[in-house]
């Protein structure tokens, strides 16, 4: 049962005023340690998207039944059922016992008195209760500072938590770490067990020291968790045939685990989300501690006016706003401050941000509007950038640096700007403003309203026609100029390795469409494409990786098969493999294959299924097939074909 103890004590104003003014102290001591938790925040914060960012760069996918050996070291991402032959047992209590389970928990609360302090003020009285209650508490409740004596609590727990781990925990062929145990989520309550322990009972999920029906303080009660066996999906670090955390170049952690077999981007786009989530709470809880401060620093001058019934309300009042006002912009600037020092372009406009809230109330008192930049998404609404009908005449769109382009060339250089934003199927406000500024104020809109209509699988087809519809002059501009200018529009928001290789193979097929031969007695340049030109550039890529790696095997690109490369690409494309072969990284190839099998959709994955295996093998009789060709045919073939299996398995 509860009970309370009431304090009343009688303050004179003077009293309440000194006060006060000792809680300046403990404000100024606040408001520094709220800008030592705000800087401290936003370094982890920036030290964890690197370790992220580092980590899905080098990540690979492999399978949770092969250990190769060539990965040792590696961050890989394996999917699996994660189990465990051994039977775990809680070390003190040898009945609580499960199978097939990763970890067991025991988890220990006390029973003990906790105070509650409840403070009102009346006049010149101060009225402190103190009210005691018995709870269950997982954490020692120290009872020494207890106002009211007869509330002991004990000084430690008679059985603590406890952890056991099961020491041949397995996710297919690889071991698993303690490390990475902690990071599942899955988690089950125990409850068969019986009891054998003299003095102990039980009742329902909860292991009882005590009375289970009327507990007293120092009783103690147990429950027990485990992590059982299931499907969960890990990436870390391959070491000595364990999953182990990865340790990224700036000395922070890359160990994830989920449950279910999840993709790489979803697997690092949710560790992205909870590094956010957290980082936002100690954002939250600095600038919360920060009004405290401001708070405390500005009590004397509430206490002030306190002795006045209704004018001491409103002054408290207004103190609590200006200071949850000042902490909210002094705190974005502080944040701002130091993500400049950190990361200095996504710093100048946090900073820009906080400087716009704090000076946000003298603007405002102006009169005349400011003509702002239209919007992104256009309205219906004329008058809403309030502008009469004649201001509207002279209100002209602001030009963009490429607009004194031709407009055949503008129109070419707009859907390959239409095609890379599309790659991720987001239009991101970095890219629009980049489209606004090349293309002219209103352009993005034009995008946001023709992206929707536009049919992709004959994009190349369209980009082929226009680019050979240029004169001679726009054509050497699309040579030289074209690559700065789309890579520009891809770093604008940040580009991944995916939409890198895009963006080259765009460039790379209109540069063979620029460099095939024109036709005699036409004034207008003509290609040849391959048998294969209408297939998607996800699927011709792969083909085209494949085929590099068959005609390199016995290290000769025989005439034959630079004819058949050609007939079945396009002209030009076995000389694009010849310059292509020296630099690339033969160790990690079927790596490269396998990831770009994983991109492609269901009807190219189709095609590479029941088509690539007749092409590949007309490749190899093309100058005369040996044994030993026939025998790595088949080896890539079987390849892909696991391969393609294994994505169609993540997606069921």
């Amino acid at each position: 049962m509860g009970d309370s103890y009431t304090e009343v004590e009688h303050r004179s104003w003077l009293g309440r005023m000194m006060d006060s003014i000792k809680g300046v102290l403990a404000g100024i001591f606040f408001f520094f340690l709220s800008i030592v938790l705000l800087w401290t925040n936003e370094k982890d914060a920036v030290e964890e998207y690197k370790a992220l960012a580092e980590g899905r760069d080098r990540t690979i996918v492999i399978k949770a039944e092969q250990l190769v050996a060539g990965n040792e070291g590696k961050l890989v991402l394996v999917s699996g059922r994660a189990e465990s032959s051994e039977v775990l047992m809680d070390p003190q209590f040898n009945s609580v016992a499960v199978t097939n389970a990763l970890c067991i928990r025991r988890e220990s609360e006390m029973y003990q008195w906790k105070e509650n302090v409840h403070r009102r003020r009346q006049g010149d009285r101060e009225i402190k209760e103190y009210r005691y209650e018995k709870v269950w508490s997982k954490q020692l409740i120290s009872s020494s500072g207890f106002k009211k004596r007869g509330h002991q609590n004990p000084t430690q727990f008679s059985v603590p938590s406890s952890v056991q781990y099961a020491k041949n925990a397995k996710l297919g062929a690889f071991g698993v770490s303690n490390r990475l145990i902690d990071e599942m989520d899955e988690e089950d309550s125990v409850t068969h067990w019986r009891v054998r322990q003299s003095g102990w009972s039980k009742d329902q999920q909860y292991y009882y020291l005590g009375n289970a029906r009327s507990p007293r303080v120092g009783d103690t009660r147990l429950s027990f968790k485990v992590v059982p066996a299931h499907e969960v999906t890990i990436v870390a670090q391959q070491s000595k045939g364990t999953l182990v955390p990865y340790m990224a170049q700036n000395g922070r952690e890359v160990a994830l685990a989920e449950t279910g077999r999840l993709g790489l981007d979803e697997m690092f786009s949710r560790a992205r989300d909870e590094q956010a989530r957290k980082t936002w709470i100690m954002r939250g809880l600095g600038c919360l501690i920060m009004a405290l401060a401001f708070g405390l620093m500005l009590k004397p001058f509430a206490t002030l006016f306190d002795w006045i019934p209704i004018l001491g309300s409103l002054v408290e009042l207004g103190t609590i706003l200006f200071s949850i006002v000042v902490a909210s912009g002094l705190s974005t600037l502080v944040i701002a401050v130091a993500w400049v020092f950190h990361r200095p372009l996504v710093g100048i406009g946090l900073l820009l941000g906080a400087l716009v809230i704090m000076l946000l109330p003298r603007f405002t008192r102006k009169k005349k509007p400011l003509p702002n930049r239209p919007s992104l998404h256009r309205t219906t609404d004329k008058t809403s950038n309030n502008l009469t009908a004649p201001n509207m005449a002279t209100h002209q769109a602001k030009l963009g640096t490429l607009s004194s382009l031709n407009p055949q060339l503008r129109d070419l250089l707009e859907i390959c700007a239409m095609y890379l934003v599309a790659l991720d199927e987001q239009f991101t406000p970095q890219e629009q403003d980049w489209v606004d500024d090349r293309f002219g104020t209103g352009t993005a809109n034009r995008f946001i309203e023709r992206m929707p209509k536009m049919d992709w699988a004959k994009c190349f087809d369209e980009i082929r026609i226009k680019l050979l519809a240029l004169s001679p002059a726009d054509q050497q501009f699309m040579q030289t100029q074209a690559k700065p200018v789309l890579q520009s529009l891809m770093v604008a928001d940040g580009v991944d390795s995916i939409e890198q290789e895009r963006m080259n193979a765009l460039l790379r097929f209109m540069e063979d469409c620029l460099n095939k031969p024109a036709t005699q007695n036409n004034l207008r340049t003509t290609v040849t494409p391959g048998h294969l030109s209408h297939l998607s550039p996800p699927l011709l890529d792969v083909l085209e990786l494949c085929t590099l790696y068959l005609v390199a095997l016995d290290e000769q690109f025989t005439p034959e098969e630079q004819d058949w490369v050609d007939e079945q690409f396009g002209m030009g494309t076995a000389n694009r493999f010849i310059e292509r072969m020296p630099s690339m990284d033969w160790e990690n190839c079927f790596d490269h294959i396998f990831q770009k099998l994983q991109q492609l959709n269901p009807q190219d994955r189709f095609f590479m299924n029941s088509q690539s295996g007749p092409l590949f093998q007309t490749l190899m009789e093309s100058d005369g097939m040996e044994e030993i060709e026939r025998e790595r045919l088949g080896g890539l073939m079987r390849y892909i074909s696991e391969s393609l299996g294994y994505s169609n398995q993540q997606q069921s």
